[in-house]
């Protein structure tokens, strides 16, 4: 007769020591999701430091091989000339310049550089934000409007009623002070794609190559950004005026919003913003800027503060340059 052994008992969780372990994981998530959220985003603010320090040493490049002097911001209006049998635009702009001094095989026009498609995603990527919406685009930071201004003639200086010419580096006054290149507000291809303020994949997102609203909208100098003329004292430090009085106050900052319109006008409203600087990073409230000696700082945006609009710690005498 087989003798039947006792059952052992199997030793195991009860439904409350479960439920202790699940809550005591769903804690640890919820405390370590944000700093790794966080650790991220401060991530992208160093990868877009490091490019705009790439920016500056082109800039530099550039300036050794054309007696010291910074490219033209853009020209639009620049000509033509036959490639292959095809009539092609010379405009460019300040990246397109850079760009050619790295990699000159591509050439230094918007047209010569669209004909090597393949390889301009990758090769232009240092003109491009970390932290931007996933259609590519051909340069999402912007530069100073009066040391690389719009190349045109008819773009008057009231101080000298002379054309602007970009300034050169050794002729910039408190180079440690002043911003030459900085986050951008990007606009799409096509603004319908821009819906109820989200961005959209399927469309070119880039920003204008030259900032012609920093600070436009608080000193009440630019009316309409298709102007070619300059406010008196636009951005000039110069004794006795008031850009000068106002050194150590916040620029004016704008609304802190990508395009939204499909008109360059000076409207109310987010498409007031184009053409400014864009605190994009650590969920925009940062935005990075390369200084005309090469160095790269963070700066911050605070909205409304003291009842004041549109603050930052961007100060006057980082934009108000030498005459």
């Amino acid at each position: 007769m087989t003798r039947m052994e006792p059952r052992q008992h199997v030793g195991g969780f009860t439904l409350v020591e479960l439920l202790v372990v699940i809550g005591i994981i769903a804690l640890l998530i919820s405390i370590l999701l944000p700093a790794m959220s966080r650790a991220r985003q401060q991530g992208n603010v160093v990868a877009c430091q490091a490019r705009l320090r790439e920016l500056g040493q082109l800039a530099v490049i550039y300036a050794n091989a054309n007696k010291g002097s910074l490219p033209w911001g853009g020209d639009l209006s620049a000509g033509s000339e036959v490639v292959n049998g095809v009539s092609a635009s010379l405009a460019y702009d300040w990246s397109t310049k850079l760009f050619a001094g790295l990699n000159p095989r591509y050439g230094d026009t918007y047209y010569r550089q669209s004909l090597n498609t393949s390889a301009l995603p990758y090769a232009r990527s240092i003109f491009i934000d970390v932290e931007t919406p996933t259609g590519w685009g051909g340069l999402q930071y912007s530069c100073h409007p009066r040391l690389m201004p719009q190349k045109n003639n008819n773009y008057i200086d009231p101080p000298t009623n002379a054309p602007l010419k970009p300034y050169k580096l050794s002729h910039i006054e408190r180079a440690a002070e002043i911003i030459l290149f900085f986050d951008g507000v990007i606009c799409a291809s096509n603004p319908s794609d821009f819906i109820g303020g989200t961005h959209e994949s399927n469309t070119y997102w880039c920003c204008q190559p030259i900032a012609t609203y920093l600070d436009g909208g608080n000193l009440g100098m630019i009316s309409n950004r298709n102007s070619l003329n300059l406010p008196v004292n636009y951005l000039l430090s110069a004794r006795n005026t008031i850009a000068a009085m106002n050194n150590g106050t916040s620029i004016d900052a704008g609304t802190n919003q990508d395009y939204m319109g499909p008109d360059l006008s000076a409207t109310p409203g987010p498409t007031a913003n184009l053409c400014n600087i864009r605190f994009r990073h650590m969920r925009d409230k940062v935005a990075n800027c390369l200084f005309c000696d090469g160095h790269v700082e963070s700066r911050h945006y605070y909205g409304s503060k003291n009842g004041v609009a549109n603050v930052c710690d961007i100060l006057r005498k980082n934009v108000n340059v030498n005459q």
